[in-house]
């Protein structure tokens, strides 16, 4: 149930922030001053770029693409104009547009690695990935020294599944700017995907040194000592994290995961249903919720948890097989069996669930076909045990002592310890 966050890097040439009321009286203050001047002189483009500029401060995207386009209009070699035009166009996700307007750039400024930074970025966006290398490779040519180039050059790279080239991608950006935490965050991401958490935790805690309250870093740390079964202190960052952002659904579904693993029921039912109040239509917590209450024998609430993910995700060969397991608690076999065709067809060798099937049949009285299941089993997996130990108790009832004492010593050499018991109470004579 692992949920890695994708690392969005910061875009520099973008960042919007919150303008204190001073700013917006100084913007507003711009707006009115440059529309004076376009009235008086409707053909100086320099007005309606600083127009354009004070509008995109204020969060008017529309008004500011409109000033950049006329500024270009007037002044065809305007770059400027043209460079804060493909901005606009990228922070109102029109991608085409920026692209095209980047490129225009490139042909004005051939030389300005930023034509080529900001066009790969959105090559990045649209997840094109080959461009985006080409644009990122041409603007670190460019301008060696430029840090975010190096980062985002390394996401690229983590695409395509280069990760010494993304690692050493991201180390360059450090290098050259320690004080950004984003590729310290990538790096961690990398090595949590090559499984190795530890590492991955020394780069958190860097980021959370860096950033102390940026929620992803905590989460993604939490994640990590998850996957170490170190859930208590999982449990703290994911309790951070939450304190930082109050509405992180996807914290509160994997401390609910990291409560279950400590057996805490309750707890994790607690931090399911807020991620649900979150996002109603988050699948993850309605599947702990029947892991959870299964744990609870609350076998009803678990088919109706385990019903909602499959709504969700029809797709769920694992949601059929949970359900179906749940069912068989509550003697509800012929459905139970239902569910595990399902599964079965949704994922041929999913193994349990052929083994699951077979004891649904079995608790029918239909020895035969539980024995075609475990037999299933057995052909995708020839050492598990539970099937060998189940098929040896249906060739049992079968009265086919001879193949159930072949199933139960096969199954005990396994480490069944109830297959070792039916050994000595069976086939010693």
């Amino acid at each position: 149930m692992k949920k890695l966050l994708l690392s969005l890097a910061l875009l520099p040439m973008l960042a919007v922030a919150q303008i204190s009321h001073s700013d917006s009286v100084k913007y507003n203050s711009s707006i009115k001053y440059f529309t004076g001047i376009i009235g008086k002189q409707p053909n100086e483009g320099g007005a309606y770029l600083k127009r354009g500029v004070a509008k995109f401060n204020l969060g008017d995207y529309t008004g500011a693409a409109a000033d950049y386009s006329k500024a270009a209009e007037l002044d065809p070699n305007d770059s400027k104009a043209v460079l804060e035009l493909g901005r606009t166009k990228q922070i109102q996700n029109d991608y085409k547009a920026a692209i095209i307007t980047y490129s225009r750039y490139i042909d004005m400024q051939p030389a300005n690695y930023i034509g080529y930074y900001n066009r790969g970025i959105v090559y990045r966006l649209t997840e094109e990935n080959k461009p985006a290398l080409t644009d990122f490779d041409k603007a670190a040519q460019l301008e060696p020294n430029f840090a975010s180039t190096y980062n985002e050059r390394g996401i690229i790279k983590k695409r395509l599944d280069d990760f010494i080239g993304a690692i050493a991608d991201y180390k360059k950006s450090i290098a050259l700017d320690s004080g950004n935490y984003m590729p310290h965050f990538n790096l961690a991401l990398i090595y949590s995907v090559k499984n190795d958490h530890k590492t991955a935790i020394i780069y958190l805690d860097k980021v959370i040194n860096i950033n102390p309250v940026y929620a992803a870093a905590y989460y993604t740390r939490g994640d990590e000592k998850r996957q170490l079964n170190d859930y208590g202190s999982a449990i703290f960052d994911y309790t951070k994290a939450i304190e930082i952002d109050p509405k992180y659904a996807n914290a509160y579904n994997n401390r609910a995961l990291s409560k279950y693993q400590m057996e805490d029921y309750e707890g994790t039912i607690e931090d399911a249903n807020k991620a649900i109040a979150i996002n109603p239509n988050f699948s993850a917590p309605y599947y702990n919720l029947g892991l959870a209450n299964t744990a609870l024998k609350d076998f009803n609430s678990a088919v109706d948890y385990y019903s909602k993910y499959l709504i969700l995700v029809p797709n769920s060969s694992d949601g059929y097989l949970k359900r179906g397991n749940a069912k068989i608690f509550l003697e509800d076999f012929q459905n139970a069996v239902n569910d595990f065709d399902i599964a079965i067809k949704l994922e041929p060798k999913n193994v349990d669930a052929y083994n699951n099937r077979g004891v649904a049949k079995r608790f029918l009285e239909n020895y035969k076909a539980a024995i075609e299941d475990y037999t299933k089993a057995l052909a995708i997996d020839p050492n598990y045990q539970n099937a060998l130990n189940n098929r040896g108790f249906a060739k049992e009832k079968l009265n086919d002592i001879s193949g159930a004492c072949a199933d139960y010593k096969l199954s005990a050499q396994l480490g069944n310890t109830g297959a070792a018991e039916k050994v000595k109470l069976l086939c010693n004579n």
